[in-house]
């Protein structure tokens, strides 16, 4: 979570020097007291959203579905190996409902599918890419 947060204020921190930079900008050519801190903060909004932390202990599978699948919606049955309390490998399957409406390069997360992680005592997330 550490990382996380230090990537997200480092994002933040980027926001704010393109803000002074923007700023020395629009001094050159009128009033800056305009421009509203709203409108920087959504276009940072996306870069944020964009943000991914590849955790070793989540699962990461791909999911290829057709243009009309996407439109319409489907369920795929996703196959997957995983660690069990355990310490042991197990193959496992799901039946997943891809939304409507869904896009190339989403992520659909199943909470606690993933691998068993004894520090947290608990599964971590089974992360299905949409391709």
């Amino acid at each position: 979570m550490k990382t996380k947060d230090n990537e997200i204020n480092k994002i933040l921190d980027r926001a704010k020097n393109y803000r002074k930079d923007l700023s020395k900008s629009m001094n050159q050519f009128g009033n800056f007291k305009n421009l509203k801190v709203e409108e920087l903060q959504k276009e940072f909004q996306e870069e944020r959203n964009e943000f991914k932390i590849e955790d070793k202990r989540n699962i990461f599978v791909q999911c290829k579905i057709t243009k009309d699948e996407a439109n319409k919606g489907c369920i795929r049955k996703i196959r997957y190996n995983r660690i069990t309390t355990k310490e042991t490998k197990e193959s496992n399957e799901i039946f997943t409902k891809i939304p409507k409406g869904t896009k190339v390069g989403q992520n659909i997360i199943i909470y606690g599918e993933g691998n068993y992680v004894k520090e947290l005592n608990k599964n971590s997330d089974l992360i299905i890419e949409i391709r």
